[in-house]
């Protein structure tokens, strides 16, 4: 059975997209529907194994995402401005993020 969007085709074409908690859950579900709608993923998250996982999902099905890996732990406070500054440089214009931790 193939899977179709509730969201119009392309939707997202030539943005690049942040989600954190990509790896897993939901974050791995919005990573997968965004690239599906032409969005650059870049997921960011604790696990590079799981982060990898998803971005070989992604890439198989024709989408195009990068893995960064946060050395934060839920103890520590957050250094979103290094990953926040993630999407201009893999898009050099429009970005929009989701955060799922």
């Amino acid at each position: 059975m193939a899977y179709h969007s509730v969201f119009a085709p392309r939707l997202c074409a030539g943005q690049t997209v942040l989600v954190t908690g990509g790896g897993s859950g939901i974050g791995r579900c919005t990573a997968r529907e965004l690239a599906a709608l032409g969005a650059s993923v870049a997921l960011v998250g604790r696990e590079a194994e799981k982060l990898a996982a998803v971005q070989q999902e992604i890439e198989a099905a024709d989408g195009r995402c990068s893995t960064h890996v946060s050395t934060s732990g839920r103890t520590e406070p957050f250094d979103g401005f290094h990953v926040a500054s993630t999407p201009r440089v893999l898009s050099g214009g429009d970005e929009r993020a989701t955060d799922n931790e």
